[in-house]
């Protein structure tokens, strides 16, 4: 009942065998979509469906391809048009292999659409921080800039040893520096 179940309701069976792979999300992949090991194709995804609160995809593996039970696969995109395939890791040697109609382990990656959004929130964060960075740099020069130019006078009393008057004094600004009411 069960293979008859992964085996899309044949009684006959196909070339190769089935195996299941549960995710959160399949991320568009599609009947007839590539699976692949190390890069070499070794099947396909033979049905996408819904069930129980998740998303399946029932895998047709080509005969004589043995995957090891700590195999991991994993949606994967195949070009930046957005066509995804299935990647399947190698897994360790010596271990038992997945038998037709197991669950294979499955791994959820990020979305491509989902790396694009963020690398757009992160460059208006960048323009914001080199713009207050901007902002502070100048405050900076023109703090700099008017303590070089701010003067100190003394104002001696004769009769005594310590200074009458200390005055902070600043080199006259220009008419246009003063603004249209400083004109006297």
């Amino acid at each position: 009942m069960t293979f008859e179940s992964l085996n899309g309701g044949r009684v006959f069976k196909q070339k190769g065998y089935a195996l299941l792979a549960r995710f959160e999300n399949l991320k568009g992949l599609q009947d007839g979509d590539d699976i692949l090991m190390a890069g070499v194709r070794i099947g396909s995804v033979r049905q996408t469906r819904l069930a129980e609160r998740k998303a399946e995809a029932v895998l047709s593996i080509q005969p004589g391809i043995n995957i090891p039970n700590d195999a991991v696969a994993m949606v994967a995109t195949s070009s930046l048009l957005g066509s995804n395939h299935l990647e399947i890791t190698v897994g360790s040697t010596g271990l038992p292999f997945l038998q037709p109609g197991a669950e294979i382990k499955t791994r959820n990656t990020v979305d491509m659409n989902e790396v694009i959004a963020k690398l757009g929130s992160l460059g208006d964060r960048l323009e914001q921080v080199v713009a207050t960075s901007a902002r502070i740099s100048e405050a900076m020069t023109a703090a700099t800039s008017s303590r070089r130019s701010t003067s100190w006078s003394l104002t001696m009393d004769r009769n005594s040893p310590r200074p009458s008057q200390i005055c902070r004094t600043s080199p006259p600004r220009s008419a246009a520096a003063r603004g249209p009411s400083a004109n006297w």
